[in-house]
Parts: structure tokens; sequence; C-alpha cells
């Protein structure tokens, strides 16, 4: 068997600033008059030894390309995530809890809503998800990433953190749980669907397995359709730029009509900086005749550090010009550099939404488990009343 290492999630990146540590589990007390506070755990595993290399045209979702400080052969050591809950926060979901019918009402009805995508564990202490601190204006839904490189080695499903981290949030708020191709197996596609999500993001993984069940993010998207019917929505990833493994964004656009072929309800495009390319994409989807809903990834950087490796690792583009504006309002410290960056990100925004070319009225918010910015983006938006 030859495992092959294609692109990381975004799990690299918070792997990759911050160094890993490892701490016992906190406990927390809660009666009925506080906020409910769910401390995700999971056993540190251990990676086995893999076969790195490239592996052409392979797609997957929201992924993020190799690099070689990824240690392959080590135990991965982290914290808990900590989610708060208010009491009166009450899911905001049709009668089957599907996303597809809500998200379909929200577009009828031309109006704003987001989603938030999480991770079930952080590489820094005390990381807490308050969801009151949003704000207003709450996520219609919460994205849990699916950390494939270690989640294929639990076999118990139930012990899995992103599952437990779904099924905490599941009684207050959609979840969008994500799910891999990686070494997954037919039975164990049935038995992630027998816990009955009414929601999930088909994701091509980290690494592929050259005997694994399915190769494309298609693939799971046409057996996911098969084994559960309409009875879950399926979400998949788009590419304003492209692939960047494949050779054209024709080819890639191609790859995506794949995927809405096979059962695809909504795409959630990658990380882009660029509302021109965000919104050419939407044309060239509309036009190869994908009607379904496209949530608009978004990313704030919370540090020029951070953004230098998202645009490494992702090979997302970026004029020089305009990274050289990030690194200068680095230079005069991060509160500069994250005001800016949160202009820049609502300025995009706006751009989308009041684009007369494309209708665009959802997002997905890239957090990396870093929340402070997200909020104060959606207080520039929701200050044009156009956008709400």
């Amino acid at each position: 068997m030859q495992v092959k290492r294609r692109y990381t999630h975004c799990s690299f990146i918070a792997r990759s600033l911050k160094r890993r540590e490892t701490i016992k589990p906190k406990k927390y007390s809660n009666n009925n008059k506080q906020p409910q506070i769910f401390t995700m755990s999971e056993n540190a595993i251990t990676s086995s030894t893999t076969t790195l290399g490239p592996l052409s045209g392979a797609l997957g979702a929201h992924v993020l390309p190799s690099s070689a400080a990824t240690a392959t052969n080590s135990t991965s050591r982290y914290y808990d995530m900590n989610i708060r809950i208010n009491e009166d926060l009450t899911a905001s979901a049709s009668e089957t809890g599907q996303l597809k019918h809500v998200i379909n009402e929200k577009i009828k009805n031309k109006e704003f809503f987001y989603g938030l995508e999480i991770m079930a564990r952080t590489y820094e202490p005390n990381v807490v998800l308050d969801y009151k601190s949003l704000g207003p204006l709450m996520p219609l839904f919460t994205s849990i990433v699916w950390l494939g490189m270690d989640y294929w080695q639990v076999e118990n499903l139930a012990d899995i953190g992103a599952i437990n981290l779904a099924r905490q949030i599941k009684p207050h708020m959609m979840v969008l749980p994500h799910f891999s191709c990686y070494r997954l197996t037919e039975d164990r596609l049935r038995k992630f669907l027998d816990l009955n999500f009414p929601n999930v993001l088909s994701v091509r993984g980290d690494y592929y397995d050259t005997q694994q069940a399915y190769k494309y993010s298609s693939e799971l998207v046409t057996a996911i359709r098969s084994i559960r019917g309409d009875t879950i929505t399926i979400g998949v990833a788009g590419y304003p730029e492209g692939h960047p493994e494949c050779k054209s964004v024709e080819e890639d656009m191609d790859n995506l009509v794949r995927k809405v072929s096979a059962g695809a309800d909504f795409i959630i495009t990658q990380i882009c900086f660029s509302s021109r390319a965000i919104i050419d994409f939407i044309r060239r989807c509309r036009a190869k005749d994908i009607k379904i809903p496209i949530l608009v990834g978004i990313f704030v950087p919370d540090n020029f550090r951070m953004l230098e490796a998202m645009l490494r690792i992702t090979q997302i583009r970026m004029p020089a010009v305009e990274l050289e504006e990030y690194r200068q309002h680095s230079i005069l410290g991060r509160a500069q550099f994250t005001e800016f960056a949160i202009k820049r990100a609502a300025e995009m925004i706006d751009a989308i939404l009041h684009s007369n070319e494309v209708e665009v009225y959802g997002l997905q918010f890239f957090s990396m488990n870093k929340f402070e910015n997200i909020p104060k983006v959606l207080e520039k938006i929701m200050q044009n009343k156009n956008n709400i």
C-alpha cells in the first residue's frame, strides 16, 4: 500500500504557526443559568509512516499543498477546543435539518447568511468559541474540519473529536461535518452516514492512499447520494482561481461539474483574495449550467505570518503590491495589520454582494480557530443596509 501526500488541510497552518503542546483536559461546571461550555478532547494520535509524493489531478475541498515541514511519523499534540453556547441559541433549520432547504430559502428571500468553519482541536491554550461574541448576526451553520490523516486511525467514529463536536452543536445550530476520502471504505462510510447527520461536506482529503475506495470527491458524493438519497445535503468545494494541480481553469471546472452532477447541493469556494476572480468563477459556473448555490469562502488573516503561510501553502495568487500593503501594515503593529485585513475583507465582500453580474447571499468564514476578526468584518458589512 502506498500513501501519497497531496495537500494538507487548514489544520496544517495552525500547526505550522504554533508549537504543539499537551495539557490535561479542562473540566467546567455547568448549571441552568450559565452558558454551556463543551470541551472536546481526543488522545494524541501517532501518524503511521507514509510515502510522500505528488498526485496528479486529485481534487479535494479546502485543501492546502504539501510542505516539507510536515511531520509524518510523529505524534500530534494539541489543546482541547472549547465551545460556549448560550441557552437561548436555537437552531435555524428546516424540519429535516438539511442546509439546502434553508440556504435555498435565504436566497429566494435575498437574505444574507454565513457559516463558520472551525476545528475540533487547537494548537494554543484557552481557545473558546463563544457564539454570543460573534454579534447579533449568528452563523446559519457551523462547518467542522475533518482531519483525515488522524481520524482514519480511530476505529470508533464516536471517539473522533469532530464527530463529538458536531453532536454537541447540533441541538443549537445546523452543523456541516466534513468527511474525507482518505483510506475510506464503503463500510466506514455507511457507519458515518448511520450517524444521521443531515449535512456533509464531501472532502477529497489531505492524503491519498492507492487502495482507498473513493479516489475523488465526486465519487464520494455519488456514494453518499446512493446510500442516503435525498435525506442528506451535500456540499463540495470550488476553486475560483483553479485547483493548483489542474492544468487549466477549464479542467478544474469540468471536475466541479462532475461533483455537481454526482449530487452536490451547494458549493463553498476555496480561499481567494480577489473579488474579480470570485465573480468570474461564479459566472463560469453558471455558464456551465451549474445552478446550485455558491457560498464564498472568506479568510481574514490574523497576522502577516499567517497570511504568508496561507499564500505559500495554498499557492493562492496575490499581487505583489497588495502583499506589500499587508506587510507595511504589519510593520506598523498588530492592531494596524488586523484593521487593514478587516477592511480589505469587508471591501471584497461588498464588491461581491453588490455585483450586478452574479447573485451571492452566503459566505463561509475559514476561522482557523481565530474568531476575533470575524464579528468586526460582519459589523462593517452590516453597516451597509443593502447587504443584510
